[in-house]
């Protein structure tokens, strides 16, 4: 059995070396490979010259990346389209078009070092010392990040260059390059003055970080997918790999997956820091629509000593409160909560008639789909009444609807990685000690390891489906705060 074991390891590296021969007949020598990167690694550097535009080092690095990225999207569909037959090509095929552009990415890291070192200070823009648990200097940590990251992705495409093998790991690789070009879109458009319109708007920064939450699960989950599916059903190809082979596959992948895992919680911190220039936008447009000075107004609105307390409201008092006449009051209720907007009627900026409407009432739903500013808001504490007694009429664990479904969001998506981290490690331990061939062990763990897909695939299918029924559009931000 051995000795067939070793006989269909050779036939698949004679029958993969036969392949790569018949597609690409001209490849580099390793000292061409070598002079190359260098070549790269002079060319990022130049273009500072031509993508600084004036500005500062730091918008020439993110233009660079900018270029970079589009170039290494580019490059693994080019590569992709050379696989024929799955998974020899993606394993043992490695020409010329490989090496161009694994050589492309290991000058780009390696700029990106000198980058890292040059630019530190602004790595941790708009994160604080609460973003991470335990993190007191964002930027530090960053850094330290960023160099780990780019040296081991530098080491591990040299590494594929001098192999020789191992092609697929490279070029899922340079798809990893997908979600950075929304991120570096999103750091370009910060550095403009003034912002751009989406950036200043709600709505168009969800989009943005939906797209990016998007690309992020195609440019890189789908990558780690295809090595938890070969560590299982690929185990005889993968078994034919040497030992500094297997090392770079499997340690490669685990590495950048890990710290995939990590940059989710950067992801949330950035995405709560672009709300929050939302929110202040807001609230500055709307202090000078009505010609609001926070400073000469400081003590404009002094406490009155003399204002009822809060008390307890029932539904027959609120009902009662409907301005059934001119000068009758007008009460309505909000989450919960009685407001006397008695003398506010004829303020109103939404008119008299749409308080009239809903006096006497839970106007709770028309009020949020209103889509009031800050400022607004602020001002309900001067008519509140109190707090609105209410017969249950049913019973649940949370008190808004919002908040259960953000507890269903949590749970499904903490269901989805529990079983993708399962079926990872499994897949693993069972492409590194299970031995290969149809015994009745190897197939048992097959069936678990495609049981635990199907697990899966169906949280997948569950988280997703709860975060359509979510109508709160905040829910569907915070995707990485769940962790």
């Amino acid at each position: 059995s051995l000795a067939c074991s070793h006989g269909a390891k050779a036939w698949l590296l004679a029958k993969a070396a036969s392949r790569a021969a018949m597609k690409e007949s001209k490849t580099l020598t390793l000292h061409e490979c070598f002079v190359a990167c260098a070549a790269w690694a002079a060319a990022w550097c130049l273009s500072h010259i031509f993508c600084c535009h004036g500005g500062s080092s730091n918008d020439a690095r993110l233009w660079r990346s900018q270029v970079y990225s589009c170039l290494a999207v580019i490059g693994c569909l080019k590569l992709l389209m050379r696989v024929e037959h799955i998974p020899e090509d993606l394993l043992f095929d490695f020409g010329i078009e490989h090496q161009i552009f694994f050589s492309m990415a290991v000058g780009h890291w390696l700029v990106s070092i000198w980058e890292s070192f040059r630019d530190r200070s602004t790595l941790g823009r708009g994160l604080c010392s609460k973003s991470f648990r335990g993190v007191r200097d964002p930027s530090q940590f960053l850094f330290r990040a960023y160099i780990v990251h780019h040296v081991i992705a530098a080491g591990g495409y040299l590494a594929l260059i001098w192999l020789q093998r191992c092609s697929g790991v490279g070029t899922f690789g340079l798809l990893f390059e997908l979600p950075v070009l929304m991120l570096n879109r999103r750091e370009i458009a910060q550095r403009c003055n003034p912002l751009p319109r989406w950036l200043r708007q709600r709505s168009g920064v969800l989009k943005h970080w939906k797209y990016v939450r998007l690309l992020f699960l195609v440019g890189r989950g789908g990558p780690i997918m295809v090595y938890v599916y070969s560590c299982v059903f690929w185990r005889d190809h993968v078994g034919a790999l040497t030992t500094a082979e297997l090392v770079v596959y499997h340690g490669m992948t685990l590495f950048f997956a890990l710290l995939n895992y990590g940059f989710l919680f950067v992801l949330r911190a950035w995405a709560r820091f672009d709300l929050d220039i939302v929110a202040q936008e807001i609230v500055d447009a709307d202090e000078d629509d009505y010609g609001f000075d926070r400073q000469a107004n400081a003590g404009a609105f002094p406490v009155n000593p003399e204002a009822e307390p809060l008390q307890d409201v029932t539904i027959e008092r609120l009902a009662s409160m409907c301005g059934a006449s001119a000068n009758a009051p007008v009460w309505i209720g909000i989450d919960g909560t009685a407001y006397d907007v008695t003398a506010f009627v004829r303020d109103c900026p939404c008119g008299e008639q749409v308080l009239r409407q809903w006096a006497g009432q839970d106007a709770s739903e028309a009020f949020h789909a209103a889509r009031h500013s800050h400022s607004a808001k602020a001002s309900m504490a001067r008519y509140m009444v109190g707090y609105i007694k209410c017969i249950p009429t049913s019973y649940r664990l949370l008190e808004h609807g919002e908040q259960e479904c953000t507890v269903l969001c949590i749970l499904s998506r903490l269901i989805l990685c529990v079983a993708i981290k399962a079926a990872t490690v499994s897949g693993v331990f069972v492409g590194l000690v299970v031995p290969a061939g149809p015994t009745p062990a190897s197939s048992s763990v097959a069936d678990l390891m495609l049981a635990s897909f199907l697990l899966a695939a169906a949280t997948g299918a569950l988280a997703t489906m709860f975060r359509l029924l979510s109508k709160s559009q905040h829910i569907s931000l915070d995707w990485s705060e769940n962790a």
